[in-house]
């Protein structure tokens, strides 16, 4: 599976009328035919992921859908991005991975129909600390926000809808 991995800087700023898209090859609503296999959409899965590992990095406006394979649609790593204002759908696994993310915001996104198999969420957070708020977060297949060991985000104003089985999720880490 492809998978874009930014170890330096990913500036990615759409605009909402005018998103950079992050998709399949054969989502043909973004692009037309451009694998020439006739009218089709993606599946989740169908790509891999955005690893993001440099705290500068910006997602703002985007639409990524149809990752997620073999993590989440976007992983953050080691880093403290501003992942604003984007939709991201349609992930075989969680929406959003933050592993070790030290600060940064997740803000403003919606992020719905992602997972497809226990333990699958809208976001995942491990050992990190960002600041999450206004989200939109549907149709997640096990938990809309997991928040799983020493993490201790700052959560606020999101709305959390059809999670498959709880909306938030705390495994271990303290609530403040």
């Amino acid at each position: 599976k492809s998978y874009i991995v930014a170890n330096g800087l990913i500036v990615s700023q759409g605009t909402s009328g005018n998103p950079v898209v992050f998709t399949s090859f054969k989502d043909d609503s973004v692009g037309g035919d451009s694998n020439g296999d006739g009218p089709s959409i993606g599946s989740p899965g169908d790509w891999g992921y955005l690893d993001i590992m440099n705290g500068n990095n910006t997602l703002e406006h985007c639409l990524i859908r149809y990752g997620g394979s073999s993590y989440a649609a976007v992983r953050a790593y080691q880093c403290s991005p501003t992942i604003r204002n984007n939709t991201i759908e349609y992930s075989i696994e969680h929406g959003v991975s933050a592993d070790q993310m030290t600060g940064g915001t997740i803000s403003g996104n919606t992020i719905r129909n992602c997972g497809n198999s226990s333990g699958d969420h809208g976001i995942y957070l491990d050992e990190s600390s960002p600041a999450i708020s206004g989200n939109t977060i549907q149709n997640s297949y096990d938990t809309g926000l997991f928040v799983d060991d020493r993490s201790s985000p700052t959560i606020i104003g999101n709305t959390i809808t059809a999670s498959g089985k709880y909306p938030i999720y705390f495994h271990g880490s303290p609530v403040a």
